[in-house]
């Protein structure tokens, strides 16, 4: 089952950058994450993952993982499968959005 890690409509997303900041485990042997997001937006949005080892806390060496651009209804994910600490997702909207929203999901597969 998937969980909601973010949720926003375009009421309340402005044009700043949004972030999630997600602790996983720090050993994958036996799982695999999966994060999955949407884009319901009239307007494009820019997806950018970064991952954190221990110590790491203000990801001041973060490695990015992936980054893309969403167009207006698409969807995009991601597997984690290395043994990063925390994950950080970062969400900028284009701008201008005025209606719909962007979701964010994590499940687990062990």
């Amino acid at each position: 089952m998937a969980d909601t890690l973010f949720d926003k409509s375009s009421d309340e997303l402005g044009a700043a950058e949004e972030t999630i900041t997600e602790v996983t485990s720090s050993t994958l042997e036996n799982e695999k994450t999966l994060f999955h997001y949407t884009n319901s937006l009239d307007s494009s949005v820019d997806i950018v993952i970064t991952g954190s080892r221990a110590g790491d806390d203000d990801f001041s060496e973060g490695i990015e993982l992936k980054s893309e651009s969403l167009s207006s209804g698409a969807s995009g994910y991601y597997v984690l499968t290395e043994p990063w600490e925390q994950v950080e997702i970062s969400i900028t909207p284009a701008g201008g959005a005025s209606s719909g929203s962007v979701r964010v999901y994590k499940s687990v597969d062990n």
